[in-house]
């Protein structure tokens, strides 16, 4: 049986999620996927994202096997890296929002994720690029976990990394550090997007007509077949059957 799976573009602090869940979901046989970029707008206050955020969670709490948040890059400069502080401040940080952003994430901070696989299918906020991959494939890092590693999809090795080995970098602009690239930088790197024979990747990037939208990588799209494809006010989203 098919998983029905909504999938909900950055946030960047707006309430738009609400009409697309309201609309587009019974949530009892949809899984609800945010791509994550919570805490990050050039026109809305911290209190009304913090507000937001926390509406979020709330909902992801009462259902968690039917609700996945996504870490997206500017939300990680908020959130608790395995050393106690947070890991880099981006473009739209506020200072304003460190205290209370941080204390929220660190109370909450197993719902919130680097990525979620579903069968062959990653979710992830921006694309896999071939830099990091290469870079990885020949670090001693990879060399000592090869065993672990073997036979295990994707999405294992990227949380395996973010949660045991504290990437601190897990969203930067260096291609050979970083694991995943900001949606703003994928028309610069599109040509260095990681592609898998047996992976299709599904995040959130922009483009020189819309700075928020859902793209897609991978070998054959059909194996992910797109049931509704839409935006509400600012917020694209898709619902597809995994």
């Amino acid at each position: 049986m098919k998983q029905r799976v909504l999938v909900i573009g950055n946030i960047y602090g707006r309430k738009d999620w609400k009409q697309i869940i309201e609309k587009e979901t019974g949530r009892g046989n949809t899984l609800c996927l945010f791509l994550g970029n919570y805490l990050a707008s050039v026109d809305i206050s911290s209190g009304e994202m913090l507000r937001n955020l926390r509406e979020i969670i709330e909902f992801a709490y009462a259902d968690p096997f039917s609700c996945k948040l996504l870490l997206g890059r500017h939300d990680m400069q908020y959130f608790p890296s395995r050393h106690g502080n947070a890991y880099y401040a981006t473009t739209m940080h506020r200072r304003l929002l460190d205290k209370e952003a941080k204390e929220l994430f660190r109370k909450w901070e197993g719902f919130f994720e680097p990525c979620f696989q579903l069968d062959s299918t990653l979710f992830t906020n921006g694309p896999i690029t071939n830099s990091w991959m290469r870079t990885f494939k020949t670090s001693r890092k990879y060399k000592k976990y090869e065993r672990d590693y073997a036979g295990k999809p994707l999405g294992f090795i990227l949380q395996d990394q973010f949660e045991k080995q504290n990437i601190a970098f897990v969203y930067n602009d260096r291609q050979n550090s970083s694991p995943l690239l900001s949606c703003a930088n994928d028309c610069r790197t599109r040509d260095d997007c990681f592609r898998m024979y047996s992976i299709e990747q599904i995040y959130s990037s922009s483009d020189d007509k819309s700075y928020n939208h859902i793209s897609f990588s991978g070998s054959d799209l059909k194996t992910v077949p797109i049931v509704v494809s839409g935006v509400e006010e600012n917020t694209p989203y898709i619902i597809l059957e995994v």
